[in-house]
């Protein structure tokens, strides 16, 4: 889970296509075809942002100006990750014992899009970024988010987690590998 959360949270996903939930145009996909389709879209989502040159770290006692121009390419890297990876799972039509978990994940994704979107929106993202680099423990890191004005994330992680695993349960139900889930 770790790593669809990475996918999410740190750069995989459209805000209209989204609101719509489920209004996805293409074929309606086999159990297998969805697995196999959901598991690509992730994959080319997390290389595609891992590539981002906003993945590589600035040089050592770089200016606080410098660290909050990238923190800020960053979530915005994460961002268009997050609807490039959300439009494409948006356009495919899962079959009926998935569209529940997949209209869940969507919604849940769609969440994570606006809360990532607040941040970068946020008229102390200055103070956000620097906090956040700063930041050592979880409650830190949450004062961070408190200082964005966005909240706390682990509501959202929660639902996608949830998500995922009801989407992963429905794949082991029909011995379907999918590893999306799976903490690593």
């Amino acid at each position: 889970m770790r790593r669809l959360v990475t996918i999410i949270g740190l750069g995989i996903m459209s805000l209209g296509a989204l609101a719509a939930c489920g209004g996805s145009a293409g074929p309606t996909l086999t159990l297998e075809q969805y697995f196999a389709e959901f598991q690509r879209i992730a994959g080319e989502a997390e290389a595609d942002f891992n590539a981002t040159p906003t993945r590589t770290p600035l040089p050592a006692g770089a200016a606080d100006d410098d660290r909050i121009a990238r923190a800020r390419l960053l979530y915005e890297d994460i961002v268009a990750s997050q609807k490039s990876f959300y439009d494409e799972l948006v356009e495919i039509t899962p079959p009926s014992e998935a569209k529940d978990a997949h209209d869940a994940f969507l919604g849940a994704g769609d969440e994570s899009i606006r809360f990532f979107q607040g941040i970068v929106d946020s008229s102390r993202f200055d103070e956000f970024s620097l906090a956040l680099e700063a930041a050592e423990t979880n409650e830190e890191r949450r004062q961070a988010y408190e200082i964005a004005g966005v909240g706390s994330y682990d509501p959202i992680e929660a639902r996608l987690n949830a998500a995922c695993l009801e989407i992963a349960a429905i794949a082991t139900q029909h011995s379907i590998d999918f590893t999306l889930c799976d903490d690593d």
